[in-house]
């Protein structure tokens, strides 16, 4: 019996904060904190989104992430650059 296990990355600092099976079906929101940078994260696992709740206000520029389930990776909801071309 092996199971793949996926981790999941904190988005500021490359962390893993979470451990999930590969093929395992996890729905809702959970509240995660970052052992390293102690930041805590909402993460969605229905729509695939982690957000910033707390921790470091003035240091993390962006609050909202998209998640790859299948990989752990994060990036950003927004691109600043795309932002910028857009005027926004």
């Amino acid at each position: 019996m092996n199971k793949k296990l996926i981790n999941i990355e904190c988005p500021t600092c490359g962390n893993p904060i979470v451990s999930k099976y590969a093929n395992g079906e996890v729905t809702g929101l959970l509240l995660h904190k970052c052992s390293r940078c102690k930041r805590y994260w909402d993460l969605n696992y229905t729509t695939g989104t982690i957000s910033w709740v707390d921790g470091k206000p003035d240091k993390t520029p962006a609050k909202n992430f998209i998640v790859d389930l299948s990989t752990g990776k994060t990036r950003p909801m927004y691109d600043k650059a795309l932002l910028r071309r857009k005027g926004a």
